[in-house]
């Protein structure tokens, strides 16, 4: 992959605290991006009894997560 995955940031963003001279809250916790799949894994298993093999609906619930990313950074 040439261009960096956009993650859409953190899906609970809260107090960043500096540690070490590092930020903790940039590196802690979920993506929205991993956040969007799984809600959206959840969704397809739920109303669809789940697809053909886990690798497949995975896949297709992070394609789900990008396009919901696409469209935030269009509305914004």
């Amino acid at each position: 992959m040439t261009e960096q995955q956009k993650d859409g940031g953190a899906a609970f963003p809260g107090p960043v605290f500096t540690r070490a001279g590092h930020k903790a809250g940039e590196s802690m916790g979920m993506s929205l991006r991993d956040w969007f799949a799984g809600q959206a894994l959840a969704g397809h298993i739920s109303y669809e009894g789940g697809g053909s093999t886990f690798d497949l609906d995975a896949t297709a619930a992070y394609k789900w997560a990008d396009a919901m990313i696409a469209a935030r950074e269009a509305t914004q």
